[in-house]
Formats: structure tokens, C-alpha cells, sequence
């Protein structure tokens, strides 16, 4: 008896067992490999995200894979003559004109304070079949040299003004030009520069060539030193340094000259919707801000997009911040980012194509403005927890300042305007290489420890279902035998009390043995009643 009741015990604590396995097994699948699969990848990319020769990404950031892309858009001035006469300028945009953009990293150098430095040379490759046209396309539009020369001359005497004039006109030197893409963008001869050297002194202008971008094809744009993100991953590729400062000389208050943000090539991994990320770039002359907007999907990939702050381009009365970016005693539109401080003193202004988000006297100034969000918004989409770019598009438009010059025939009746000369953009897109790498690196990581979570859990189900069903059965089947023996043992006892005394103690349900034979009780009754 000792022996069953301890067998019955083990039993059960057998079948508990297996039910608390199974439930363990099914919650830990559910609770605790999503936490695993967080651990892998967050130890994973925290590796990978380094720059330094032995991590993942190190050859990719010195040599991007990428493609990018620069493509032009070209305003031509449809009324140069009326607009010398005071009219409204009319412009038609052409484009785009794509260069194929090569950025490979030169002269990279590790420093033993958590920081790298690098140059990378521009190289642009015209690309045919992606343009309107050939280089040789050629367009009507604003003489940059000789606007810059009668504005810088603007406070000269009157017979300094006359002089030059004079000059000009000797030399067929025009407010208006024709030129083709090739010498719009990388450069011309002219020998108007040395004239002007003559009458202003603009520091840079030591040659007879001018472009747009002359001098940048084949070259870099700096040293950049970056945190390698070894000591701290939320600066990894931030600005260390910009050609050896460590912060920027060109503006008039110590927040605009600061030195904020990466190139734009990668950001920290984990990235926050909430956070405002920094970009510098050479082409811009400053820091700028973006704004997280909303989730996309680019070809599966969930992305984080940011644009840029509409307050970028904003005027110190719209946004008080931004007045370290004009000079004192300067007006300039909201919309508009005057560019004199690093562009040789050029009177150019840098603002978004078609004047986006600018004021609507600068829209208004000039025919042929038709600002599109899709078409000129600036912004970033970054794949959150590498914070890597799967796109990058930097939209930017080249605008010249023309105003009257009282002295200079070429000018004196010319509308104040801030003339638009080109628009580009500076754009990345990841291939279907790069979005394989994704689906193996994250996807198909996903989807095993999903695989492996659910037959975990299935397990863990079919195990607690199957030991309750044998636990109820047995219990179900003990509990019968349980019966069973019960009735037995009741049997037996009644046997025994009637053979001990001989009387009957249930007419009804029982037999009793005397002087070795059965009778019933009824039959018996019914004789002794017929014997009295």
C-alpha cells in the first residue's frame, strides 16, 4: 500500500513537471527571443560600426559602394534685353545634366585620440543617357563676374564707376552671357577678371578662369577628421575637424561658425525619431539641421526620413538663431543664404530649388518659378539601427544678386533680384546590392530566431496540452479503479458480517449462508410465514 501511494506521487510530480516545462518553454519563446534577437543584432552592428581597419563597414566608408549622382538644372534667360530695360526676369529651367559623382577616401590617417581623418576627391563623369543633352548645350544667363564686380563697385566714386564702365565696354563684357554646361559648371577664360583686379580687390581672384564649380573635378574639398565612434558610437563620424579647425571662420557669431554633424555618409547607430541630426557640408558653408518626418519603406526596408529644417535658409528677423549668418546691416529675403563670406566675395546666395519655403517676393521676382516639395525638398533616409543612408538627396540652388549701379551704363536700370543660375542635386540611392545585404544581415536573421521562436513555442504547447490530457486521463482512470475497489471492499464486508451473525440485514440486496446453503431472504420469509 506504502509502495502504490508513493508511485501516485511521483506520478503527478511527473506530470506537473511536464506542464510547468511546457508552459516555461512556450512563455520563454515568446519573451525572451525577441530580447535575443535585439542582443545579437545590437552586439553585431556595435561591432560592425567602428571605423577602423578590422570592422565591417571600415572599406565601404573609405570607398563608398554607393552610386551617386549630381545632376544640374540650368535656368536660361529668356529676356536679357528687357531685363537690362528694368522688366521681370523670364527664365525657362533645363535638365538635368548627371555626373556621375566618385568620392574614394585619400590620405587616410588614425589618431590616437579616437578620431580619423580623410580628403575625398571629387571626381565627376559626365553620364549621356541620364542628360537632356550633351556638355555642349548652351544656355543664356547671368554673368556672375561682372555682376560681382559693379555690386563690389557700387560705393567707388563716380569716376571710378565710369572708368570701368568704359572697360566693359571695350571688352564686350555684358551683364548676360552664353555659355554651354561644360564652361558653366567647370569653367571659362575670362580676362574681365583682370580688369576688375584693377578697380576692387577681391581676395582668390588670381586667375583668369571662373565656373561654377571650377576647380573641384579631381580634387578634394578638405581634411575631414571624424570620430571614429570607438570610445562613444553616438559621435561616430561626427566632425572632429574641418581642415584643421574645429570650428568654422567665415560667419559673424560663434554658433553659426559651429562645426556640427557628419558628411552624411553614416550616421550613429540607433537612431531616435526625436532627435535632430547634423549635416556639413562644404558646399553649404555651414551646419544644418534635420527634422525627423515619418517612416518610409524603400524596397522592404523600414527607414527613418529626415528633411531639412525649413528654418535652413531663414533670415535672422524669421529665425532669430540664424542671424550669426548675415552680416550686419545687411537685408536679404527669408529664404536665401548669402554665400559672400566663402565664395571670394562673391554676392551669390545659396537657398532651396525654386526658392522652396522662401519668401514669396523672392518667387515673385523672377517668371519661372514653380517650387514642388517632391522635386526640391533636401532630405535623408536612414535605416535606423545602422543609421546608414539608403537615401540621401541634397537639393541646392546657386543664385546670383543683381541690383542698379548708378555710374555703370550696363547696370543703372537693371531690376534688384536675386537671379537664379543653377539648381542641382547631390543624390544617393541604394542598389539592389546593398538591399541584399540588408535581407541577410537583418531579415534572414529575423526570420530563423522567428522560425526557431514559434516551434519553441509549439513545442512548448504541444507539451503542456498533451500532460494535462495524460494527467486528466489517469487521473480519471485512477479514480474509477478507485471506485472499483471500493465496491469490492463493501462486498466483502457484508459477506462477513452475515456469515458471523446468520440473520438478514437488507431484504432486498443481500444473501446469507446457512448450515452451508444460500438462501434469499424473500423466498425464505415466504416459507416460515407458510410453516406458521
Amino acid at each position: 500500500m506504502v509502495m502504490a501511494v508513493g508511485g501516485k506521487k511521483r506520478r503527478w510530480l511527473l506530470f506537473i513537471s511536464l506542464i510547468v516545462c511546457g508552459i516555461v518553454v512556450a512563455v520563454c519563446s515568446v519573451i525572451l527571443m525577441p530580447m535575443l534577437y535585439t542582443a545579437i543584432i545590437d552586439r553585431v552592428v556595435r561591432n560592425m560600426m567602428v571605423l577602423n581597419p578590422s570592422s565591417a563597414i571600415f572599406q565601404d566608408w573609405v570607398t563608398p559602394p554607393l552610386p551617386l549622382y549630381s545632376s544640374f538644372y540650368i535656368f536660361h534667360v529668356e529676356n536679357p534685353d528687357a531685363i537690362l530695360e528694368g522688366h521681370k526676369p523670364v527664365l525657362t529651367e533645363k535638365g538635368p545634366y548627371v555626373y556621375r559623382v566618385e568620392v574614394p577616401r585619400d590620405n587616410v590617417t588614425l589618431h590616437c585620440n579616437g578620431t580619423i581623418s580623410s580628403t575625398q576627391v571629387y571626381t565627376y563623369v559626365y553620364e549621356p543617357s541620364m542628360s537632356v543633352g550633351p556638355e555642349t548645350d548652351e544656355f543664356t544667363m547671368v554673368n556672375p563676374i561682372a555682376v560681382a564686380t559693379t555690386i563690389h563697385a557700387k560705393d567707388l566714386s563716380l569716376f571710378v564707376k565710369k572708368k570701368l564702365s568704359e572697360q566693359m565696354e571695350r571688352l564686350n563684357e555684358t551683364v548676360f552671357m552664353n555659355r554651354s554646361v561644360a564652361e558653366i559648371l567647370w569653367g571659362y577664360e575670362d580676362n574681365f577678371i583682370k580688369l576688375a583686379n584693377q578697380f576692387i580687390t577681391i581676395p582668390g581672384w588670381d586667375t583668369d578662369l571662373f565656373g561654377i564649380l571650377w576647380g573641384r573635378n579631381n580634387s578634394g574639398l578638405g581634411v575631414y577628421t571624424v570620430y571614429d565612434g570607438s570610445e562613444d558610437q553616438s559621435i561616430l563620424n561626427m566632425f572632429e575637424r574641418y581642415n584643421g579647425n574645429t570650428e568654422l571662420s567665415w560667419w559673424y557669431s560663434p554658433q553659426a561658425n559651429m562645426l556640427n554633424g557628419t558628411d552624411g555618409t553614416m550616421y550613429h547607430p540607433f537612431l531616435d525619431r526625436e532627435e535632430t541630426i547634423q549635416l556639413f557640408h562644404p558646399d553649404l558653408c555651414r551646419s544644418v539641421s534635420m527634422l525627423y518626418e515619418q517612416d518610409i519603406t524603400f524596397k522592404g526596408v523600414p527607414l527613418f526620413k529626415f528633411v531639412l529644417a525649413n528654418y535652413t535658409y531663414a533670415n535672422g528677423t524669421v529665425y532669430p538663431p540664424n542671424e550669426g549668418f548675415y552680416k550686419s546691416g545687411t537685408s536679404v529675403p527669408s529664404g536665401i543664404l548669402r554665400q559672400d563670406p566663402c565664395r571670394l566675395g562673391q554676392p551669390l546666395g545659396l537657398s532651396n530649388p525654386h526658392f522652396y519655403e522662401a519668401d514669396p517676393i523672392l518667387i515673385d521676382s523672377v517668371e519661372g518659378m514653380n517650387p514642388v516639395r517632391e522635386k526640391h525638398e533636401s532630405f535623408l533616409a536612414l535605416e535606423e539601427r545602422m543609421g546608414l543612408p539608403y537615401i540621401f538627396k541634397l537639393r541646392l540652388q546657386v543664385n546670383s544678386l543683381m541690383e542698379p549701379v548708378d555710374g555703370i551704363s550696363q547696370v543703372e536700370d537693371v531690376p534688384n533680384v536675386y537671379f537664379p543660375l543653377v539648381w542641382f542635386e547631390l543624390a544617393v540611392t541604394a542598389d539592389d546590392y546593398i538591399i541584399s545585404l540588408y535581407d541577410k544581415g537583418f531579415v534572414m536573421t529575423e526570420k530563423i530566431l522567428d522560425s526557431v521562436q514559434w516551434i519553441l513555442f509549439s513545442i512548448g504547447i504541444i507539451l503542456t496540452l498533451c500532460s494535462a490530457y495524460w494527467c486528466l486521463k489517469w487521473w480519471r482512470n485512477s479514480q474509477t479503479e478507485k471506485g472499483k475497489s471500493q465496491d469490492c471492499t463493501d462486498d466483502v464486508e457484508i459477506d462477513e458480517k452475515f456469515t458471523q451473525k446468520g440473520e438478514k440485514k437488507d431484504a432486498d440486496s443481500y444473501h446469507y449462508k446457512n448450515n452451508g446453503y444460500d438462501y434469499d431472504g424473500d423466498t425464505k420469509r415466504k416459507q416460515d410465514d407458510s410453516s406458521s
